[in-house]
């Protein structure tokens, strides 16, 4: 019974070594045949392959560095374009450096033209004063002449020695010697009143033509500017890749450049796809340098409603208008934000705040005696020689910023300040413990100064005890 067990053991563990030795063998075979297998169905051998692999690589490699040599190109041509750039800000900077001295030489010439103006229209009102009154002398003696032209001829007719005529014919010459010396001392002045004139007006002109010459100078650096600009667009514009080919994107560059410099208008502009070229419009700088030198004021009012003084005043006082509406945008009133959305609030709502600022400047108007205004300012309009002249602030005004009181020993305040200090009065409903269904208003007690306001604005607040 066990030997046939042992047999079986044996057997089975005969078996195991066999399988054991034979599978490494199956498994080998098994591999050679699927790699041949798998040759006979690849068309490229592994070393074939292999090559294509390292022909791979080296494309990688060349492309990559084909890449980092375009990259490096790139740098540099970059570094190239911002060292130009830099060049070219600083030159810009320059310019405006230089721009903004001519332009501050070009303000002060302006003034001392506008100071000499000013002389000359005063030295004009003298020589006509003295030419009047010399005309009177002139007169004068002649008519003493022919008083004593024909007081002589009436003592030649006569031959009458008469004692109080010789006094009258004395007192007759001497009146003439007096007049006579009278008519030379006004003749020489009227001499030097037109040497002054006339080297005043020579100031004048002179400055006019400085003025006239640094204009035509200013406008030709521009316009040699704007057309360096024009002809670097155009240079883009023909160049062959430009991005600069669509019509409305050369219009957009070449916008760019002549509305920096103001130079639009001087400029006759040929725009298409693909094609720019521009030209000076002769004619019309021409016709802008014959007024360099010149101020000119234009109103379409008629002169009888407008004249020439007011018309002046009028472009001056254009600071006013620019002071209230920031003060409607951000100071006093801050108009926005507007959180309306339809036409018809938004419309009221600028209404309100204009119809506020209309009352605010009633209210400066009629507390000007408190404020640091000119109470006097239309009488210091009136002495000024010319309204292009600035009108300078009068005595009282002079004196309420020197001593910050007016003529009342008040103390004056800016605008803001004195209506911060009216906001100060309330209004208070009492009640008593007694009767608490009765109430009653009760304001507080006016300061000077308060009260003083309500005096100008015509209304006194009631304190009900």
């Amino acid at each position: 019974m066990v030997e046939p067990i042992m047999f079986v053991a044996i057997g089975f563990l005969i078996a195991g070594l066999l399988v054991i030795g034979v599978i490494p063998l199956v498994h080998a075979r098994a591999e050679r045949l699927t790699m041949r297998r798998m040759e006979a169905m690849t068309p490229l051998s592994m070393v074939e392959i292999q090559a294509e692999k390292d022909q791979l690589r080296a494309e990688f490699a060349m492309s990559t560095r084909r890449l980092e040599m375009a990259v490096e190109q790139l740098k540099a041509k970059t570094t190239n374009q911002l060292t130009e750039i830099g060049k070219k800000s600083d030159a810009i900077g320059r310019l405006k450096l230089e721009l903004g001295e001519k332009t501050a030489a070009l303000f002060a010439l302006e003034a001392k033209g506008k100071q000499l103006t000013d002389e000359l229209l005063d030295l004009r009102d003298d020589h006509e004063s003295s030419s009047s009154t010399l005309a009177e002398t002139e007169r004068a003696l002649a008519n003493a002449r022919a008083e004593l032209a024909q007081v002589t001829s009436e003592l030649n007719r006569g031959a009458v020695d008469s004692t109080g005529q010789r006094v009258e014919l004395l007192a007759l010459r001497a009146q003439s010697e007096a007049l006579k010396g009278q008519i030379e001392s006004y003749e020489l002045k009227t001499r030097e009143l037109q040497e002054r004139l006339r080297s005043k007006s020579e100031e004048a002109q002179s400055l006019s033509d400085t003025l006239a010459k640094e204009r035509a100078r200013k406008r030709e650096a521009l316009l040699i500017a704007t057309e360096r600009e024009l002809a670097r667009i155009q240079a883009q514009v023909r160049r062959k890749g430009s991005p600069l080919r669509a019509a409305g994107e050369i219009g957009l560059a070449v916008g760019e450049v002549v509305n920096a410099k103001k130079m639009a208008k001087h400029f006759a502009l040929d725009i298409r796809d693909g094609h720019f070229t521009w030209a000076r419009k002769v004619d019309q700088i021409a016709a802008e340098a014959k007024l360099d030198g010149i101020y000119v004021i234009r109103t379409s009012v008629p002169a009888e409603d407008l004249g020439t003084a007011h018309a002046v005043q009028a472009y001056k006082d254009l600071s006013r208008v620019e002071r209230a509406f920031r003060s409607m945008k951000t100071v006093d009133l801050e108009i926005r934000p507007i959180r309306h959305w339809s036409a018809g609030r938004v419309r009221a709502h600028v209404f309100l705040c204009m119809l506020a600022y209309h009352v605010e400047w009633h209210l400066r108007q009629t507390l000007a005696p408190l404020l640091f205004h000119d109470t006097n300012l239309d009488a210091a309009r009136a002495e000024r020689s010319s309204p292009v002249a600035s009108t300078d602030p009068s005595p009282a005004a002079r004196t309420k910023k020197a001593i910050k009181r007016n003529a009342n020993g008040d103390r004056v305040h800016n605008f803001a300040g004195l209506i911060d200090h009216l906001g100060t009065m309330t209004r208070n409903t009492m009640r008593m413990p007694l009767a608490k269904k009765h109430r009653f208003t009760l304001l507080s007690k006016s300061t000077p100064l308060q009260e003083s306001a309500f005096q100008l604005l015509g209304f006194d607040p009631k304190r009900v005890q």
